[in-house]
C-alpha cells in the first residue's frame, strides 16, 4: 500500500513556487506572492542601483564630451567679440580719418579702405552671432542629454519595482527518492443523513 500512495504521490502532487526573471530569485515553499516580492525588495534595490550607475557613466561621457566642446565654443565667442570690437575700433577710425583728412586736407584715405574696415566689422559680428549660437546649441544638447538620463533613470525605478515584476508560476514535481512513505492508515469519520458531521 505504501508503494502504491508514493506512485499516487509522483504522479499527482505537485508544488508551485514563484520565480522571478529579472532578479533570478526564486520563491521558498509555501511562501506566499506578497512575501517573496517583499523578500526580493533588497535584491530588487541593489540591481536597480547598479543600473542607474552603469547609466549614469554612460550619459556623464557623453555629457563630459559636450561639455568640453561648450568650453572650447565659449573661448571661441571671447575671441570672436574681442575681434569683432577691434574690427568695430578700426573702422570706425578709419572713417574718421578718412573723414578728418578730407577736411583739412591732409592724405586722403580711399573710400574702398574704409569700406574693407566695415566689412571686416560686419563680418567679425557675424563671427560672434554663430559663435554664440554654437555655444547655445552645445547647452541644449546638454540639457537635453540630462533630462534623457533623468528619463531613464525614472523607467529603471518602475522596472526594478518589486511590487510590478513580473513573477512565472513553476510547478515542481517530486523525485520518487524523496518520497519516503512511513505508513498508510485509513480514517472514517461519520456523518448523519442530512451529510453533518457526527463526531
Amino acid at each position: 500500500v505504501e508503494d502504491e500512495f508514493e506512485d499516487w504521490i509522483y504522479r499527482h502532487e505537485r508544488v508551485e513556487i514563484y520565480h522571478s526573471p529579472l532578479f533570478d530569485a526564486y520563491s521558498q515553499i509555501g511562501e506566499g506572492e506578497g512575501d517573496f516580492r517583499a523578500r526580493i525588495t533588497l535584491k530588487a534595490r541593489e540591481a536597480r542601483d547598479e543600473a542607474i550607475e552603469k547609466l549614469r557613466e554612460k550619459y556623464e561621457k557623453k555629457i563630459r564630451t559636450k561639455e568640453g566642446q561648450l568650453e572650447r565654443a565659449e573661448m571661441a565667442v571671447e575671441k570672436e567679440q574681442a575681434e569683432a570690437t577691434s574690427a568695430t575700433w578700426q573702422a570706425g577710425a578709419s572713417i574718421i580719418g578718412g573723414l578728418l583728412g578730407n577736411l583739412l586736407g591732409g592724405r586722403r584715405k580711399s573710400a574702398s579702405s574704409a569700406v574693407n574696415s566695415g566689412s571686416r566689422a560686419y563680418k567679425q559680428r557675424r563671427d560672434v552671432a554663430l559663435a554664440n549660437d554654437k555655444a547655445k546649441a552645445l547647452e541644449g544638447d546638454i540639457a537635453e542629454l540630462e533630462d534623457e538620463l533623468k528619463g531613464e533613470i525614472a523607467e529603471l525605478e518602475l522596472e526594478f519595482d518589486p511590487q510590478k515584476a513580473e513573477l512565472e508560476t513553476i510547478s515542481i514535481k517530486p523525485y520518487k527518492k524523496d518520497i519516503d512513505v512511513q505508513s498508510v492508515s485509513l480514517l472514517w469519520l461519520p456523518y448523519d443523513e442530512h451529510g453533518d458531521s457526527a463526531w
